[in-house]
C-alpha cells in the first residue's frame, strides 16, 4: 500500500508527536494487513482506514481485517457519509486535537463537465466517547466487542451453570423474570430456567453468553472550538465525521484531504510540529436520496418525548428545545414523532415536527384493553376534533394518525374495533397504527398500519420462500389499498442471535436491521424511545448532561436505561435500550454510533428501493442483500462487503437510469 503523506503542520503550536499512531475509520472497499508508515523522527505512526460499522475499544492497538489506508466514500446526492479517525499516542498526553478539511474538487470524469467544488461546509465531526455498561440480565451477547477474537459458545439448556440458581427460582407460571433476576424476561418460558414439564429444544435457540462489562463506544459529544480536550498517552481515541452530500450536487468524483493537528504537553524534549493529511476520495452518485416526507421515503414512527425541561437551564421555551432536538432528530431520518402521547401536542409543535421534514405525526395513544368505559369513545373523539381540524386546515391531514393498543394480545381485539372504529367512522382520513403480535389477523379491523416485531416475521428453508407471517402480511396487504406493515424492535428479540441495538453488539447490526426490512420491501419502522433517559431524572437518575470525565473520552452517563419497570439505576438496566441519543451541554442533543448506522441502514433502504419490488414483496435487490443478512439471525457481518454491495446496487440503478 501507498503512504501517507506526513508533512510540517504550518502552524507552529500544533503538532503530532512521532509516536502517535491514528487510525481513518471510512466505508471502502480496499483490503490491507499492514499499516502506513509515517511522521517525524522516533517512532511509527500507523493508519487504517475501516467502515463505521466498527466499534473501536479504548485500547486497541491492530488493524480489523477490513482495515484499509485511503478514505474511499460514495453516496446519494442528500446522503451523509459518515466515518472516524482513531489513534493513540504511546508517548504524550494529546491536547487540543483539531480537523482541517480542504475543499473536494470535482475530477471532471463525471457524467457531466466538472462542477465546482464541495467545501469543507459538507463536514462536521464530533469526538467519539466512551459509556461504562455493567453486565445485564436481559440479554446475551455471542461477539465481544472489548474482547475481539472467538467468542465463548455457551449454550444455556436446563443443566447449564451459568443460570443453574434460576432452577430452584421459578415462578409456577411464566413470569417477566425468575431465579432473583438472574435469567433473562419472559426465560421461565424456556428450559434454562423453567424445569417444571418444559423439553429441552434440540439445538436450543439461546446460544451466547453474557456481555462483558466494560467501557463502550457510543456516545458523540460535540468538540470545543479549541479541539478535543485530551488524550491520555496510551488511550486510543476516535473521532467521528460526517460528509452531507448537498442535493444539486453534479455526479461524478470528487478529491480532497483532511488533515489533523494537535499539540503535547509542553517539555524540553518535546518533538517539533508536525501534521498528518489523508487523502480523500468521493464518489457522487446520480441519484438522489428521497427527502424524509416524500411518498416513497421510508417511513418511522420513532417516540421522542419533547419535554426536555429537566435537562435544560430553568425557564427554558419549549421553542428552544423543539428548535435543538427536532432537526437533530430529523437529520438521521428518525424525525421526533411520538406514539404514547395521553393527549395531542401543541399546534406549534406540530409545526415545527413537519417542517423537520416530519412524514408522520402521532395525535395520542387512545387505546386501551377491554372492557371499554362508558364514556371513553366520547372523550377520546372530542380530544381529537379540535386538532384534527386544525392540523387539517394547515395541511397536514395526510400527515396525522392515531396510535393503540401497544403488543395487545388478540384475544383483545374488540376494544380495537371499538376504539379505532369510532375514529375511522369520525375522520376516514386519519390514519390508525398498533403494534399487534398476532398470528391471525381479521380483514376489516379499523387498523391502517399493522406493526410487528421483525423476529416474528419467522424463517422459512429460503429467503424467497414465504413464511407464514409474510403469508398473512400478503392478505392484509391486499385487502385495502391503505394497509401498510412495518416491522418494530425493542429488547426483544431475546434471541442473542438476532440483530438488535444495545451498547454491548456490534454496530453492523443497526445497520443491517434495515437491510433485512428492504429484502421484504417492508416499507416502516416504530421504535418505542430514542431518549427514555429524560423522563427518569431526578426519581431514577441525576439530571446532569453526559460528560467528559477528566476531559477525556470517557464519559459519566449511565447508560443501563431500562430494567423491566422503567428505573435504570438498579443494577442488570439493558444498555441503550430505548435510547439513541444522550443529553448534553445544556440539554442540548448528543447522538450516538448506533444512531448514526440508523440513519446509513435507512439510506441504504432508499438506495435498495430504487431497484423496486416483486408482487411478492422481495426486493429485485434480494441476490445483493442476502450477501449480508438472510433471515433475522442469520447475516454476515462483513463491513467491506456492505459497502461492496452498497455500490453494486448503485451500479445497477444507474444503468436502469441510462
Amino acid at each position: 500500500m501507498g503512504r501517507v503523506h506526513v508533512g510540517r503542520s504550518p502552524r507552529p503550536a500544533m503538532y503530532l508527536t512521532s509516536t502517535l499512531q491514528f487510525v481513518v475509520v471510512v466505508v471502502a472497499l480496499r483490503v490491507c494487513d499492514c499499516g502506513v508508515d509515517g511522521l517525524t523522527g522516533r517512532d511509527t505512526a500507523t493508519w487504517f482506514v475501516d467502515p463505521l460499522t466498527v466499534k473501536i475499544p479504548h485500547d486497541r492497538r491492530k488493524p480489523f481485517p477490513s482495515s484499509v489506508t485511503t478514505i474511499d466514500l460514495a453516496g446519494q446526492r442528500g446522503e451523509c457519509e459518515r466515518v472516524q479517525i482513531w489513534g493513540w499516542d504511546t508517548g504524550s498526553d494529546l491536547v487540543d486535537l483539531e480537523l482541517h478539511f480542504s475543499s473536494l474538487t470535482n475530477n471532471g470524469d463525471g457524467p457531466l463537465d466538472a462542477g465546482p467544488a464541495l467545501g469543507p461546509a459538507v463536514y462536521t465531526w464530533k469526538q467519539q466517547g466512551y459509556v461504562f455498561a455493567n453486565s445485564t440480565t436481559h440479554y446475551l451477547c455471542q461477539d465481544d466487542i472489548l474482547a475481539p477474537g472467538p467468542p465463548p459458545k455457551q449454550n444455556y439448556s436446563c443443566a447449564d451453570t451459568p443460570y443453574k440458581q434460576c432452577m430452584t427460582g421459578c415462578p409456577a407460571s411464566p413470569g417477566n423474570t425468575c431465579g432473583g433476576g438472574h435469567a433473562p424476561p419472559g426465560s421461565c418460558n424456556h428450559c434454562e430456567c423453567n424445569v417444571q414439564n418444559t423439553t429441552c429444544p434440540t439445538p436450543n435457540w439461546r446460544t451466547g453468553h453474557p456481555c462483558l462489562p466494560g467501557w463502550y463506544p457510543d456516545p458523540l459529544l460535540d468538540v470545543p472550538a479549541t479541539g478535543i480536550p485530551l488524550v491520555p498517552s496510551g488511550f486510543t481515541q476516535p473521532v467521528m465525521i460526517e460528509l452531507c452530500i448537498p442535493y444539486g450536487t453534479i455526479a461524478g468524483n470528487y478529491s480532497g484531504s483532511v488533515t489533523l493537528t494537535s499539540s503535547t504537553a509542553a517539555g524540553d524534549d518535546a518533538p517539533p510540529p508536525s501534521a498528518v493529511t489523508i487523502p480523500v476520495s468521493l464518489e457522487v452518485w446520480p441519484i438522489d436520496l428521497p427527502r424524509l416526507n416524500d411518498t416513497d421515503a421510508f417511513n418511522t414512527a420513532f417516540r421522542f418525548g419533547s419535554d426536555m425541561s429537566a435537562w435544560y437551564p430553568p425557564n427554558t421555551p419549549p421553542q428552544q428545545m423543539w428548535d435543538d432536538w427536532l432537526p437533530f432528530l430529523a437529520h438521521h431520518r428518525v424525525p421526533g414523532d411520538d406514539i404514547y402521547l395521553p393527549a395531542p401536542r401543541s399546534t406549534a409543535e406540530y409545526e415545527t415536527l413537519a417542517n423537520t421534514g416530519a412524514k408522520w405525526m402521532g395525535l395520542m395513544d387512545a387505546g386501551i384493553r377491554p372492557p371499554v368505559p362508558a364514556g371513553y369513545v366520547d372523550t377520546v373523539l372530542a380530544t381529537l376534533k379540535p386538532v384534527v381540524e386544525n392540523l387539517t386546515t394547515l395541511g397536514y391531514g395526510d400527515k396525522i394518525y392515531v396510535y393503540g393498543f401497544d403488543e395487545m394480545p388478540e384475544s383483545d381485539n374488540q376494544s380495537v374495533y371499538e376504539i379505532f372504529g369510532a375514529i375511522k367512522k369520525q375522520w376516514p382520513q386519519v390514519t390508525t397504527m398498533a403494534v399487534l403480535d398476532w398470528e391471525t389477523f381479521p380483514k376489516n379491523l379499523p387498523l391502517d398500519v399493522w406493526v410487528d416485531e421483525y423476529a416474528d416475521y419467522g424463517t422459512s428453508p429460503s429467503y424467497d420462500q414465504p413464511t407464514t407471517k409474510e403469508i398473512l402480511r400478503q392478505g392484509w396487504l391486499s385487502s385495502s389499498s391503505k394497509h401498510q406493515f412495518w416491522w418494530y424492535w425493542c429488547i426483544g428479540p431475546s434471541d442473542p442471535a438476532a440483530m438488535n441495538t444495545f451498547v454491548e453488539r456490534p454496530a453492523i447490526e443497526a445497520r443491517l436491521l434495515f437491510w433485512l426490512t428492504a429484502l421484504h420491501a417492508i416499507n416502516g419502522m416504530l421504535y418505542y424511545d430514542v431518549s427514555i433517559w429524560s423522563t427518569q431524572c431526578p426519581s431514577q437518575r441525576p439530571c446532569k448532561p453526559c460528560a467528559r470525565i477528566n476531559n477525556t473520552a470517557l464519559t459519566d452517563f449511565n447508560p443501563a436505561t431500562w430494567n423491566g419497570n422503567g428505573h435504570s439505576t438498579n443494577g442488570g438496566g439493558a444498555n441503550g435500550d430505548g435510547s439513541f441519543t444522550y443529553p448534553g451541554p445544556g440539554g442540548t442533543p448528543l447522538g450516538s454510533i448506533r444512531l448514526t448506522n440508523i440513519a446509513d441502514g435507512i439510506e441504504d433502504w432508499q438506495l435498495f428501493s430504487k431497484l423496486g419490488a416483486t408482487s411478492a414483496s422481495l426486493s429485485n435487490a434480494a441476490d445483493l442483500i442476502v450477501q449480508l443478512v438472510r433471515n433475522g439471525t442469520a447475516r454476515t457481518d462483513d463491513p467491506a462487503l456492505l459497502e461492496s454491495v452498497r455500490r453494486q446496487a448503485a451500479r445497477r440503478i444507474i444503468a436502469h437510469q441510462a
